[in-house]
């Protein structure tokens, strides 16, 4: 949660400035570091809930 609280807030902050704003290097870091965590975060609930598929030889589970 904390992650999209605050690409929230920062998408919010380049609405209001119309993109106008200058970027700390720290920043980016930040940004990309929260994307990848909510990404992490949804794959890991994706594959707890639709599990993988045996598929032919159980090749898949492999």
């Amino acid at each position: 949660m904390n992650s999209i609280d605050y690409v929230a807030k920062f998408i919010n902050m380049t609405n209001k400035t119309n993109g106008h704003y200058e970027m700390e290097p720290n920043s980016q870091v930040k940004v990309l570091y929260h994307l990848q965590n909510m990404v992490l975060h949804a794959s890991a609930l994706s594959k707890f809930f639709w599990a993988i598929n045996d598929g032919e030889h159980k090749l898949h589970k492999k």
